[in-house]
Parts: C-alpha cells; structure tokens; sequence
C-alpha cells in the first residue's frame, strides 16, 4: 500500500488476511482521535473521575469498530444487507494508521447511529477500588482490586492490532487456521477478557453496585450525565 485511504466513522472496510486471497468487513464506529480529541481539549479539563477515561490516552490512537460474520475470497462478494454484525464492539489502533501492516480499502459507508453506539465496559484500578470505565464515562464500582485479584479477572483496557482483529474473527468462526498469531490464540484473553458485555453477572453487579440499570443505553445515561454524543458526529 502506497498511499493510505482515511477512514472516518461510518465507513465499511475490508481487511485482507495476510498473505491469503481471503478477506474480513467491518464497519468504524467512532475515531477516539479524529472524534474525541478534536473536540474535547484534553489539556485543560476540569477535575472528575471521568477523565480517567480510556479515551484520554490507552485508545488515544484507536477505532471502535464492528465486525461482520463472514470470511470471503472476494472483495466484490461483501454485501452488508446479507451479513451480521460477529463482534458488535472492540478497539484497534487505526485501520488507516501506520501500525497496521496488512492490506485494507473502504467498500462503502452506512451512517452511525450513535443513540445505539455502545462502547467496550472495561475496568482500571482506582487504587484500591476498581473503576469502570464506558466511553466517556467512569464510576467507582466498590469492587476492590484485591476482589479482582481474587477472581482472576482483567477487563484492563487492551490495544488490538488488525492481526488480532483478524485472529479473533477466524476463530470465532472456527477457521483458526486463518489466524494471524504466531502462538497458540486464546480468545479469552484477547475478547472475552476485556468487555464486560462477555461476563453478564458480573456485569450486573457491578452495574447494581453503582445503581446504574443494567438495562440502561450508553447514550441515554451519558447524555443525562452531560456527555452528548451527538456532538462527536455533527
């Protein structure tokens, strides 16, 4: 690839897998970079415990993206309205960034509708209380990281590269063979570990421990609690 194709949120793209005539879709769900850095002075902002956000700098350089059921031998075989959606949310240093090596291009473009955006529940350690971090928002969650400990849970952040991306939708389609990691690939530790959305009960303690409604979309509340997302995408 000579010249890269900028992707902006909305656009469907294809990933090619490795070296093989095989292809992935997916579709950019919000740019942390060209979204929320562009709007959001990172510099100088007030003091709250939703600037522990992931969005200030583990996802600095990253896409939330989807990722549709299907693996093809051809690009022109790709039809969204005949797909569904295999990973409904997940980070990835930018497809159009230059850490990703493998080869990529745009197929299209359908418009997010960001009222049913939802991004990745994940935690960071608040010290001694573990914080659960969604999108822009952050909550104590009186979980205390010893209890995380104890548990063997993570939920930490965790920067996917496109190899990964790859990696996780072959085996999810158990088509390993397709992946892209050398090593033995282990799901749990690239997906299942690091989205709430993969653990429901635990998920709805935490979310009843900070008397929040399991129930209750990301842009309702966030949009209650001052953090419009409608501002990201005008």
């Amino acid at each position: 690839m000579n010249k890269r194709t900028l992707l902006k949120h909305g656009d469907i793209f294809y990933l090619k897998i490795g070296n093989q005539d095989k292809y992935i879709f997916g579709r950019i769900l919000f740019d942390v970079k060209r979204q929320y850095h562009k709007i959001r002075d990172t510099n100088n902002l007030p003091k709250s415990i939703h600037n522990l956000t992931y969005l200030m700098d583990s996802y600095a350089d990253c896409q939330l993206i989807e990722v549709f059921e299907g693996i093809y031998n051809r690009i022109e075989d790709f039809n969204i309205k005949n797909t569904k959606v295999l990973i409904p949310r997940i980070f990835t240093r930018s497809i159009d960034g230059n850490w990703n090596l493998l080869e990529y291009g745009k197929v299209g473009n359908l418009t997010v509708d960001y009222t049913l955006l939802e991004f990745p529940e994940q935690m960071t350690s608040g010290g001694f209380e573990e914080i659960l971090c969604w999108g822009e928002l952050c909550f104590a969650s009186k979980i205390s990281d010893i209890e995380m400990q104890k548990r063997n849970y993570n939920y930490r952040p965790l920067k996917n590269g496109t190899k990964t991306i790859v990696s996780i939708c072959a085996c999810l389609q158990n088509e390993r063979n397709l992946s892209l990691i050398e090593t033995e690939f282990d799901l749990k530790k690239n997906l299942i570990e690091h989205d709430l959305l993969y653990n429901l009960n635990f998920r709805n303690q935490i979310f009843n421990n900070i008397g929040i409604d399991p129930n209750e979309s990301y842009y309702h509340l966030s949009k209650n609690m001052g953090f419009d997302l409608a501002r990201f995408y005008e």
